[in-house]
């Protein structure tokens, strides 16, 4: 970062002739060309934008507008082409994966009734004083091995198809689990490139459901977490081998996997060698084709976000199905005739041109940041349903804001709000801060009383409706 910098103030000074950012002088596209000059690849543009605009929010008098500015760019990705194992492998890989957790848990389970002579009810709630007392060294059967740990992180990547990435499973702490039912809990963890806490609702039924599988890994470690004596940080993360000082890595992972199942004769149906990035995908994939749920969606809108890609034609029987009540109350609201406007108030020009338009659509549709007066067909190509995002709403001579549309101007204000604050690698690479800036923007032409006077539940239902649009319509016509 410090070589970016560097080069990042001679860009400046080739382009504008100075190198301090609170020069007045300056603007977002020479900040910006200076960046891509500074920057040779997309991971290191994103970084050097990131710690641009910190220094302009702090140093330059328009900080704040410039690095609004600045993350506005799209900065372009090249999407890895991961293939996920195939379902037969993913299946095979969490057979033998169980098999070797299961072998932990009954070992951890015969140490407890070791110490105590029977099987205490809450064997998994016991914490290290009631198991070691006056232990003063790691009583043994308490030991973690990799042959423990690392059959545990891979089972954490497949279960419940959730697939969280390796470095997620590397933060988990004895925090991470949160029981929230009998059936149901949340998993907290860290993504490791930008810090971003994760917290994951996730089954929670048993030893093999994801939350279970932390339970358990939690209750085993505990006792050589409190023989471990290293920072308080340090003794709660969870995948450390007993004597070890570091979490287990991919390096270590790949090392294990090659030393038990590197003989073809050893494998079976598993891969000769293991990676995170395929099990995630697998996962994924396994989940959609098992046509599992999204997390508060009904069924019809769970088929449409488990899409891998909407095409030129959108799913028009289910995006429709989500939003029929809420496009024929529009309907009914925004046909005008001239009896609905007082004869006080004089239309401009435009705004004659708007309700003409709307008097004539032959149907209009609520696409959530707009009124759409083709029906939400193409406005290129009439005969398909529009393949535009919502972005191209708020620039499209077929979209029109009137005051029926602000819950879902709000909403779109609070969604692009939400991905910037939870999901910052979608923020800096995709439409986000667009979005954010045009409903915002839009928001202002109308009076605020009427703005805050959005019924809630309206905007809840614009969110749902801007958010699939946002996600599911990425095709550019």
């Amino acid at each position: 970062m410090a070589s970016g910098a560097r080069q990042f103030l001679v860009e400046l000074e080739d382009l504008a002739g100075c190198t301090r950012l609170d020069d007045e002088l300056l603007t977002e596209v020479i900040l910006w060309d200076a960046i891509v000059r500074a920057a040779g690849n997309v991971s290191k543009r994103r970084n050097l934008r990131r710690c641009v605009c910190g220094a302009l929010e702090q140093w330059h008098p328009d900080g704040e507008v410039l690095s609004e500015a600045l993350f506005a760019y799209t900065i372009p990705v090249t999407k890895p082409a991961v293939v996920g194992y195939a379902p037969d492998i993913m299946d095979a890989i969490e057979a033998s994966m169980k098999e070797r957790v299961s072998a932990w848990f009954l070992r951890y389970r015969e140490a407890v009734q070791r110490t105590y002579g029977t099987l205490p009810k809450d064997w998994l709630q016991l914490e290290p004083p009631a198991l070691a007392p006056q232990a003063v060294a790691l009583p043994q059967g308490f030991e973690v091995h990799e042959d423990d740990l690392v059959p545990a992180m891979i089972l954490l990547a497949v279960l419940d198809n959730l697939g969280p990435n390796l470095s997620v499973i590397r933060s988990f702490t004895c925090d991470s689990a949160e029981q929230s039912s009998e059936t149901a809990g949340y998993a907290t963890g860290v993504k490791a490139r930008n810090g971003q806490v994760i917290r994951t609702p996730a089954p929670a039924g048993g030893l093999f459901s994801f939350v279970g599988l932390l339970n358990f890994i939690t209750a085993a470690t505990n006792v050589d977490r409190a023989f471990r004596q290293h920072s308080f940080d340090f003794d709660r993360l969870l995948f450390i081998p007993t004597g070890a000082n570091e979490v287990l890595g991919e390096k270590h992972i790949r090392k294990w996997w090659s030393s038990h199942f590197g003989a073809a004769f050893e494998r079976g149906g598993l891969p000769d060698s293991i990676s995170f990035r395929k099990l995630r995908k697998g996962a994924v994939n396994r989940g959609r084709s098992s046509g599992q749920r999204i997390i508060g969606q009904s069924e019809e809108m769970s088929r449409i976000y488990l899409a891998d890609a909407v095409p030129d034609v959108i799913k028009v029987p289910l995006l429709l199905a989500t939003q029929d009540n809420v496009a024929q109350h529009w309907r009914d609201r925004t046909s005008l005739t001239s009896a609905d406007v007082p004869d006080e108030i004089e239309l401009e020009q435009h705004e004659r041109d708007a309700k003409a338009a709307i008097e004539a659509a032959d149907g209009i549709m609520d696409v959530g940041v707009a009124a759409c007066i083709t029906n939400g067909q193409s406005p290129t190509n009439p005969a398909l349903p529009c393949g535009l995002g919502p972005i191209a709403c708020f620039t499209c001579p077929k979209g029109y804001r009137t005051p029926e549309v602000i819950p879902g101007l709000v909403a779109a204000v609070e969604f692009s709000a939400n991905i910037r604050k939870y999901e910052p690698a979608e923020w800096l690479d995709g439409d986000a801060p667009l979005l954010y800036a045009f409903a915002t923007r839009s928001l202002e032409q109308f009076p605020k009383s009427l703005v805050d006077a959005a019924p809630d539940t309206a905007v809840d239902n614009g969110r749902a409706l801007v958010a699939c649009a946002y996600y599911e319509t990425r095709v550019r016509e």
